[in-house]
């Protein structure tokens, strides 16, 4: 549970101060939330993420997914809890393709004026534009027409002759049961 505490400036702070500084300070209401130490606030702190699309549910089979840099900044080293809001599928050339809301994706390019006119043209909708970027937005139904163009990354597979070559190879160092 979270709390909320108001602190109010004082009404005078001393002749030194400028009549501003004064006029300032009285009128000053701050709101501080602060944690309060319960196992609700602790349950809280794992909420769900937003409502948003399942990368790894959904296209995980087939392409890489990862979580945005972020996710390891606010969750730390080794989390293990699935916030779909930020995990994104990486593509060639530093763009990568993330969740936008429930039934819709976004695609981040990072300086390419030619692909974003591609997009474009297939309907995505320009979410951001920037000097160094853009961001364009598209139902999920458009996936596979997107991922042609912006060139998301695929997961390694093996094949079943790799996987017995590379079972035979490493079966060594295998680990044995304790004495």
């Amino acid at each position: 549970m979270v709390g909320p505490i108001s602190i109010r400036g004082p009404a005078s702070t001393g002749g030194m101060e400028l009549a501003s500084q004064r006029s300032i300070v009285r009128s000053t209401l701050i709101h501080i939330y602060l944690p309060q130490a319960s196992s609700a606030n602790r349950r809280e702190s794992k909420m769900a993420s937003p409502k948003c699309v399942n990368l790894r549910a959904r296209f995980g089979k087939q392409y890489k997914v990862e979580f945005e840099e972020s996710y390891f900044a606010e969750r730390g080293e080794n989390a293990r809890v699935e916030d779909l809001s930020l995990m994104m599928i990486p593509c060639q050339r530093g763009h990568h393709i993330f969740p936008w809301d429930e039934s819709t994706l976004a695609v981040s390019l990072d300086r390419a004026p030619k692909t974003a006119r591609k997009l474009l043209e297939l309907g995505c909708k320009m979410a951001q534009d920037g000097d160094d970027g853009a961001t364009l937005i598209f139902p999920v139904e458009r996936f596979d027409e997107v991922a042609r163009i912006v060139k998301p990354r695929r997961r390694r597979r093996l094949s079943a002759e790799q996987r017995e070559k590379n079972a035979e190879r490493l079966a060594k160092y295998a680990f044995t049961a304790a004495r």
